[in-house]
C-alpha cells in the first residue's frame, strides 16, 4: 500500500427566510393574492476518508422545511367582475383565492439522518 492516505470532514449549512405575495397582477386585486411563507434550514456534515484503493464516506444531514401559502382575503367570499361585451372574460377578482393555493407543506427529516 502507497502512503497516498486522506481525510477531510466538510460542514455545510443553509438557513432560508422567505416572505412573498404573489397571484397579484392584471385582473387581481391584492385582497385575492396568496401570501406565502417559506422557510428552510438545512445542515450537512460530511466525513470522507480514502487510501490508494478504497474509500469511506460519511454523510449527516438535517433538513427542515416549511411551505405555507396563505390567502390575505381571510376566508371572505370573493367576487368576479365581468365584462359581458366580451363573452363573460374577468376583468377584476377580489377577495377570495383559489382553495388549491392554501395547502401547508411541510418536511423535516431528522433530528438527523445518516447515510
Amino acid at each position: 500500500m502507497g502512503g497516498n492516505r486522506q481525510r477531510s470532514l466538510r460542514g455545510e449549512h443553509q438557513v432560508r427566510r422567505e416572505n412573498g405575495d404573489g397571484n397579484i397582477g392584471t385582473g387581481q386585486a391584492q385582497s385575492s393574492s396568496v401570501r406565502t411563507l417559506n422557510n428552510d434550514t438545512r445542515v450537512d456534515l460530511r466525513w470522507e476518508r480514502s487510501a490508494d484503493r478504497w474509500f469511506n464516506e460519511a454523510l449527516l444531514t438535517y433538513e427542515d422545511v416549511t411551505f405555507n401559502p396563505t390567502g390575505v382575503g381571510g376566508g371572505v367570499n370573493g367576487a368576479n367582475y365581468t365584462y359581458a361585451v366580451t363573452n363573460d372574460n374577468t376583468m377584476l377578482a377580489t377577495n377570495g383565492i383559489d382553495p388549491r393555493s392554501s395547502r401547508t407543506r411541510a418536511r423535516r427529516a431528522g433530528p438527523w439522518g445518516m447515510s
